[in-house]
Formats: C-alpha cells, structure tokens, sequence
C-alpha cells in the first residue's frame, strides 16, 4: 500500500510544454489518502482500519501486529 509506485510523468512532472495539459502537474499524495480514508484504509499506513476488518468480519484472521505499520 504504500509503496505504490507511479510515473512522475502521470502527474505532470514534468509539466508537458504544449497540448491540452501544457504546464498541469497535481500532488498525487493527497488523492491517494482521500481515497484510502474513503474505503476504510489508514491515511498514512494504507492498512485497512480496525473498523473496516470489523465491518468485513475479517478482524479475527488479522493478528493485532499485521494491523501496525509496517517496519
């Protein structure tokens, strides 16, 4: 989760010097937590929350240490 890895170029880095996304670049980051905050996921980790395992009935496969940030 988040390791994910996306081209610098996706979002305009560099920023295209001509056509319909001349000069557009976006932080990426913000979206990507939106999303996570969106389906039950930790901002910061991208590890699905307590309460999503809970809500899903999976809370009892997951042990108390898989639910940390991971080293």
């Amino acid at each position: 989760p988040r390791s994910i890895k996306i081209s610098p170029r996706l979002t305009g880095n560099p920023p295209m010097k001509s056509g319909p996304h001349k000069d557009i670049s976006f932080d990426l980051e913000p979206l990507i937590k939106a999303y996570w905050e969106a389906i039950g996921w930790g901002a910061e980790t991208g590890i699905p929350t307590e309460e999503t395992l809970r809500a899903l009935e999976l809370l009892e496969m997951v042990s108390p240490e898989e639910r940390e940030l991971p080293a």
